[in-house]
């Protein structure tokens, strides 16, 4: 599980890019499920943020499963190309973060919320209760 923290005052771009991030986790749960491909995943995120591509680094997830260095992730990767599908009992990570660098120094940021899903034999559930929401302090 990630979450953004806010220290402070924030601009209108880390709103809506964190705002962006928490309802693409929302969509990309909601999708998964048995028979689902990890790259449909990947594919639905991306265009969900497509707005944003300059701040995207990486896949949407992967599977959480038991792994060896150099690999610490599982068997699916929630990315391009990964036609393997979710099959239930899998425990997925959903990471669909953004970094936004390219903002003068001292206001670059990360909008970064994501969490842990186990597919079902019917969808997907969240294994945390915790708010899809941005911590502030």
């Amino acid at each position: 599980m990630s979450r953004t923290i806010a220290i402070g005052p924030t601009s209108g771009l880390f709103e809506y890019l964190c705002a962006t991030v928490i309802e693409t986790l929302r969509r990309c749960t909601e999708a998964a499920g048995p028979g689902v491909p990890g790259a449909e995943l990947d594919r639905l995120s991306r265009s969900l943020t497509s707005r944003w591509d300059r701040y995207r680094r990486h896949r949407v997830g992967y599977e959480l499963d038991a792994s060896f260095p150099p690999s610490m992730t599982g068997r699916v990767s929630l990315s391009a190309g990964d036609d393997r599908v979710l099959l239930p009992g899998m425990v997925v990570a959903l990471a669909p973060y953004l970094y936004c660098d390219d903002q003068p120094a001292g206001e670059r940021f990360a909008a970064v919320v994501g969490g842990a899903i186990v597919i079902t034999e019917t969808g997907a559930e969240r294994l945390s209760t915790l708010p899809l929401e941005v911590i502030r302090r």
